[in-house]
């Protein structure tokens, strides 16, 4: 499950089942999750020392970051930089916001030699 602060699931792996909590929203955040817990796990780290530590991150500059100034809206920056990106973000918030979203980009003309296609 996941909600406009973070997100919720469980882990089935061999030989490991265990309920992960981050404060990273959207689904794309869980797959890194998952993905950071398998790499954990498979490197010898105890999978509830390796939850744990998924749990304490608060989050990644730039990365859905909640910007708080007192404004009665939320506002979030995320720099993602290319078309799926951007798709994968809209959708992720739509999902999880009750409000309408907006959403503001930087051309990608600013990278022209980082961003085939757009």
């Amino acid at each position: 499950m996941s909600s406009r602060t973070g997100s919720r699931f469980v882990a089935h792996g061999p030989r490991v089942q265990v309920d992960v909590t981050t404060n990273l929203p959207g689904h794309f955040n869980i797959a890194n999750a998952l993905a950071a817990l398998a790499m954990l796990v498979t490197g010898g780290v105890d999978p509830s020392t390796a939850v744990s530590g998924i749990a304490r991150l608060r989050g990644v500059p730039g990365r859905m970051e909640p910007v708080e100034a007192g404004q009665p809206f939320t506002a979030l920056v995320d720099y993602a930089h290319t078309p799926q990106a951007v798709v994968t973000l809209l959708e992720t918030l739509r999902a999880t916001m009750k409000a309408p979203v907006t959403s503001t980009a930087t051309p990608a003309s600013r990278w022209p030699n980082t961003r085939p296609g757009w």
